[in-house]
């Protein structure tokens, strides 16, 4: 009973009225629109505006009650479709990431983890594996692996042990 009493207070609230033009641009976006997310935002919306309640477009779209409620309160405020997840702010400041850099290309790392030790070290700042991997994404670094060496070659020429691959800017690589 609570729970029926919950959702009529909700689509009370959640009540969309689109213009024409507004619908059609809805309905251009649709088709056009290559992200699966957008497009449930997009019907939605199209849904919530021709009456439908929260209940029965969930259950169209496959999605959770809360999902489309979501949906509808950040179009209520934003008046867009789009998703406004922007990621959290970098942790190195300008400087440490430059010398992060210089220490990359002149080092190889066999794994991101090894990364992660080294900024713990440096900077003492925790960084995960998968934000250090995102770090080298942001900052156009790739994997390259390393060319195998002879078992003769010289020394000096051999990779060191264990590197398995190593971190190269993009922009030197150009």
């Amino acid at each position: 009973m609570l729970e029926k009493q919950t959702t009529m207070l909700l689509n009370a609230r959640m009540e969309i009225k689109l213009t024409s033009k507004e619908k059609a641009q809805l309905e251009v976006r649709h088709q056009i629109e290559r992200d699966k997310r957008i497009c449930d935002r997009i019907k939605s919306v199209l849904l919530r505006d021709e009456n439908w309640s929260i209940a029965k477009i969930a259950q169209a779209l496959r999605l959770s009650n809360d999902t489309v409620s979501r949906y509808l309160c950040d179009y209520l405020e934003t008046k867009s479709v789009d998703m406004h997840y922007h990621g959290s702010s970098e942790k190195l400041s300008f400087e440490q990431s430059e010398i992060l850099k210089a220490h990359l290309r002149e080092n190889l790392y066999a794994k991101a983890i090894g990364i992660s030790a080294y900024i713990k070290e440096q900077f003492n700042i925790d960084y995960t594996v998968a934000g250090v991997t995102d770090w080298l994404k942001r900052h156009e670094f790739s994997y390259k692996w390393t060319k195998g060496q002879p078992a003769k070659a010289d020394a000096e020429h051999r990779r060191a042990p264990g590197a398995a691959f190593r971190f190269a800017h993009r922009r030197a690589a150009r």
